[in-house]
């Protein structure tokens, strides 16, 4: 064993009385956050919407959409036989260590129908990269695991609006696992601006054909670390008039998320209000007439979700009705997260056996054709090493 145990022992005594200490901390934290939310829902809207203008171009949070913001919405009645669909996504990363430079992409899609005996239709993709166009940005740098997560989140939403258009009978439900906005176009920096563009332009003719087939979507965030209500409620304290724009850009509550907040507010199986998000990438998808609000959802044992939803499922209260009934009735089985999403990531991912298979494959065709299939010598040498050390 190479950890020096003595040494370590002291260390971890202190991480758990900081633990301690950051636990109050946030108690006292939160009783400000609730205060500074009761305050916002004081506010008078021109008030409101002063300080948000005030806030700048900088500063990324919720501004109110069509909800008051006083309301939690109680779970509205299921909708008989509603089809709801579901979408995942998984992948290998390029390896450059590897015998050849590749990445792959492994999509999986479910189908079914709530209160029916058929069972679910599923679907699965799996294209594996290796053209130099594809693993090369027209920079001439190699390709990211950013601008793979990006190949991996349009064929998410590409399958999605396939099985809508395929597969849904009547009123559907549509649900990626996933945020609906593309953050990894901020994250692809090798990448140029015409193959950004190209992506982003593929993503929401996507979402168009979603809104074209009558499906509600919505994308699910689990355990999410956003804070955007609590910037809102943030600028709304009664310590916020008169701050600095520099100023609004801090975190207003420091190691808090709405999902603290919203744990204090919601009561089970209700909804928040819905929000719009505030930032520069939803910009770009409000010029297409696709922005993305957001409301939290109190499933059940504590869970909460981030559900996102483009405008055009925020401003129509019955596909609202129909997002959250639909993923209330889908957690019932599942501790409150989607099935269809439980069983579509199961289709999806990549195991390391898998991988390992594809590696393979990969090798005996290269030895085949004459190509010896030779990983790095730095790979060659940590594997060795690291076999030495478990033998030991």
């Amino acid at each position: 064993m190479s950890l020096d145990l003595p040494e370590l022992l002291p260390q971890v005594q202190q991480l758990s009385q900081s633990v301690q200490t950051q636990q109050s901390r946030r108690a006292e934290q939160l009783q400000a956050a609730l205060a500074a939310y009761r305050s916002l829902l004081e506010l008078p809207p021109d008030e409101l919407h002063h300080r948000l203008t005030q806030a700048g171009s900088r500063w990324t949070g919720a501004r109110p959409s069509h909800d008051a913001l006083d309301e939690s919405f109680p779970p509205p009645p299921s909708t008989p036989g509603l089809y709801v669909i579901g979408a995942d996504g998984s992948q290998i990363y390029p390896d450059r260590h590897a015998a050849a430079f590749f990445f792959l992409v492994n999509l999986a899609g479910i189908c079914l129908q709530h209160g029916s005996e058929s069972a679910p239709r599923t679907q699965t993709s799996t294209r594996l990269y290796f053209e130099p166009e594809q693993l090369r940005y027209e920079s001439d740098l190699p390709v990211e695991s950013a601008w793979v997560n990006l190949q991996r989140d349009l064929g998410e939403m590409s399958m999605l609006a396939d099985l809508a258009e395929g597969a849904l009978e009547g009123h559907g439900l549509a649900l990626l696992d996933n945020s609906l906005l593309l953050w990894m176009l901020l994250q692809a920096r090798g990448a140029g601006e015409r193959e950004l563009d190209r992506i982003l332009k593929a993503y929401l003719d996507a979402m168009r054909r979603l809104q074209a087939s009558g499906a509600a979507l919505a994308g699910i965030v689990d355990r999410p670390r956003s804070s955007n209500v609590l910037a809102l409620a943030g600028l709304a304290s009664p310590s916020a008039e008169g701050v600095e724009t520099e100023e609004t850009q801090r975190p207003p509550f420091p190691g808090l998320t709405d999902l603290d907040l919203y744990l204090q507010l919601l009561p089970e199986g209700s909804r928040s209000p819905c929000f719009e998000l505030v930032s520069p990438l939803n910009r770009d998808f409000s010029t297409a007439g696709q922005a993305v609000h957001f409301f939290y959802l109190h499933t059940a044992n504590e869970q909460l979700l981030r559900v996102e939803v483009p405008d055009w499922v925020a401003s129509d209260r019955a596909l609202l009705d129909r997002v959250h009934a639909g993923l209330l009735r889908e957690g019932q089985s599942t501790g409150g997260y989607p099935y269809v999403l439980v069983r579509a990531h199961e289709l999806a991912v990549v195991t390391q056996a898998e991988r390992s298979l594809v590696e393979e494959w990969i090798g005996r065709e290269l030895s085949a054709r004459g190509i010896p299939p030779a990983r790095s010598r730095k790979s060659q040498a940590k594997t060795l090493t690291s076999g030495v050390g478990r033998r030991r």
